[in-house]
C-alpha cells in the first residue's frame, strides 16, 4: 500500500492549497472544519487532516480549498478541484 502524503500550503493572497499524492480513493464533494481538524469528505468517505489554529483561519475566510491530487508516478499532471467550505 502507498503512504499517501498531504500538505497545506497557504498563499499570501490568503487561498489554501491541500496538495496529496496519491489521489483520494474517492470524489470530494467538499470540506469542514471539526475542532482543529480539516475534514474533506465526499460520498460516505472522508480524509481528516489535523491543522494549526492559524490554518483553520485561512479556510474559513476563503471558504473553502483548492485540492490538488497527484498521480502516484507523478507523470500525469495533478486534478483541480474547488472544495467550497460546508457546516
Amino acid at each position: 500500500m502507498t503512504e499517501r502524503i498531504a500538505e497545506f500550503l497557504m498563499s499570501d493572497a490568503g487561498g489554501v492549497t491541500l496538495s496529496v499524492r496519491p489521489p483520494l480513493p474517492f470524489l470530494p464533494d467538499g470540506v469542514r472544519i471539526s475542532g482543529t481538524r480539516v475534514d474533506v469528505y465526499g460520498e460516505t468517505k472522508r480524509l481528516l487532516l489535523e491543522a494549526d489554529p492559524e490554518l483553520i483561519s485561512a479556510i474559513g475566510q476563503a471558504g473553502g480549498l483548492l485540492l490538488l491530487e497527484h498521480a502516484s508516478d507523478g507523470t500525469d499532471p495533478p486534478r483541480e478541484l474547488e472544495l467550497l467550505l460546508t457546516d
